[in-house]
């Protein structure tokens, strides 16, 4: 019941796919992502807990692959969850 209660952390790393259709042609490519989520759970009633969490995704834009495509390198993140315990 204990792990149910109290601060948290994730870490994720891996690689995301794109695709953008620009004046009749498409760019795609790859890029590396890093994402840190932090964050509070807390024990409900009925046993149920819920959590919150803030964190960033890092993914850097390769201009080299894809000069067309633009999007901001830092995102942020917010997450609700609601579990049961069994």
């Amino acid at each position: 019941q204990g792990a149910f209660r109290g601060p948290w952390a994730q870490f994720a790393s891996g690689f995301y796919s794109y695709s953008a259709d620009v004046n009749g042609t498409t760019d795609k490519s790859m890029s590396p992502t890093v994402t840190l989520v932090g964050g509070w759970r807390e024990r409900w009633a009925f046993n149920t807990n819920i959590g919150a969490g803030l964190g960033v995704r890092y993914m850097p834009h390769l201009t080299d692959k894809t000069p067309t495509v633009k999007f901001q390198e830092i995102h942020i993140i917010a997450t609700v969850d609601v579990g049961m315990e069994f």
